[in-house]
């Protein structure tokens, strides 16, 4: 149990750093879509960590891989330019 919740830690401690390297780029390169995929992982690290107190660690690495991608894309459509189509 302690081996699985240090790989935990370490596997979120890893996202964040990815994702702090990712909003760094953003910030440089001012590009707000590689901010939100960077959002993404922060959620997806969070919810490893939440979710490996509930169930077993692939069934939880697997669900916040989801929650992860599901949240980076919702920023990128919120950041993409609406079309106005006029008939």
């Amino acid at each position: 149990m302690i081996e699985t919740q240090l790989e935990v830690l370490y596997l979120a401690g890893l996202l964040l750093m990815v994702d702090c390297i990712c909003c760094f780029i953003a910030g440089y390169r001012k590009n707000p879509t590689l901010g939100a995929v960077a959002g993404g992982g922060t959620a997806g690290a969070l919810a490893l960590v939440l979710l490996t107190r509930m169930v077993p660690f692939p069934m939880a690495a697997l669900a916040s891989i989801a929650v992860g991608a599901v949240i980076a894309w919702m920023k990128v459509k919120a950041l993409s330019p609406v079309e106005v189509t006029h008939g």
